[in-house]
């Protein structure tokens, strides 16, 4: 009784919400269904008109441009422009790879061109990089079943919570060594002092990684609470029966993101989960004492 009269009595501050709804999207990949498609990728001076000049010489021909991405944040007096052309064959972007060194060869440092029909067709030319750094691909249809996999597993089972956790507090480690660090380099940001800051980026990169939307709530000096919308680890294990708290590679991350942001101690808890009833998963985040 005596447990839940502290509870009762014990008064917080008010939840400060300081969380957002990111939305970023990286494509990496192009269909082209019943019909011939072709990639122009092309190194050119990044400066003024570029872009409309080589647009200019696609248009005579009469084809439609059904997709432009700039592969790499241009850097310099260079930079590279992927095009992918609509019911474009091999003899066509012939056609187009010439004009274009014809007509601009001032422009045009270097060209190059795929074309695929009724197929995906992937940026051949550079591997992905996420944040300056090398990247792969791991969809959370992947990690979805590796998860379901473990939790399955009769031999893994009964210690598949502590493995999970473990393997996301190294995959939060990482988050903060490979890319914060990076960031906090050549933006001379120090992320102790914006703890705020940090766990707002941490919400961005979560989002980005298609793992769950995240509320983020300060409730006091150091204590956060994180709330999950669509969370991708206990909606996977939903369909397996559990009812119960899920959400171990969560709060994995979030501890080994927060102990390498602020060399301090800190306890995750899963206080609600969808697996339980809740709409959402949340968990409470304590910082306590530096790490030695």
């Amino acid at each position: 009784m005596s447990i839940i009269v502290r509870k009762v009595l014990r008064r917080r501050p008010p939840k400060e919400y300081i969380g957002r709804y990111p939305n970023i999207y990286i494509d990496t990949a192009y269909i082209s269904p019943d019909k011939p498609a072709s990639l122009l990728y092309v190194k050119v001076p990044n400066e003024i008109g570029v872009l409309e000049k080589i647009a200019r010489i696609i248009r005579s021909r009469g084809i439609n441009i059904v997709k432009v991405n700039i592969p790499e944040i241009p850097v310099g007096n260079e930079a590279y422009v992927t095009l992918m052309l609509e019911n474009c064959d091999q003899k066509c972007i012939e056609g187009v790879v010439n004009d274009l060194k014809d007509t601009y060869p001032d422009i045009i440092l270097s060209i190059d061109s795929v074309t695929s029909y009724d197929s995906y067709l992937f940026i051949p030319y550079n591997q992905l990089i996420f944040i300056d750094r090398p990247a792969f691909i791991l969809t959370t249809g992947m990690l979805r079943e590796a998860l379901r996999s473990i939790y399955t597993d009769p031999v893994l089972a009964k210690q598949a919570r502590i493995v999970v956790k473990r393997f996301g507090e190294g995959v939060g480690k990482q988050i903060f060594e490979e890319w914060v660090s990076y960031i906090e380099k050549y933006c001379h940001i120090d992320w102790f002092k914006y703890i705020d800051k940090a766990l707002r980026y941490f919400a961005d990169f979560y989002k980005a990684l298609n793992l769950g939307e995240i509320e983020l709530f300060k409730i006091g000096e150091t204590r956060y609470n994180i709330r999950i919308h669509n969370n991708m680890e206990c909606n996977s294990l939903k369909p397996l029966g559990f009812v119960e708290n899920t959400g171990y590679f969560t709060a994995g991350i979030i501890t080994g993101y927060l102990e390498a942001v602020l060399n301090r101690r800190v306890v995750v808890r899963e206080t609600k989960c969808v697996n339980k009833g809740s709409k959402y998963d949340e968990f409470e985040v304590q910082i306590y004492e530096y790490l030695m």
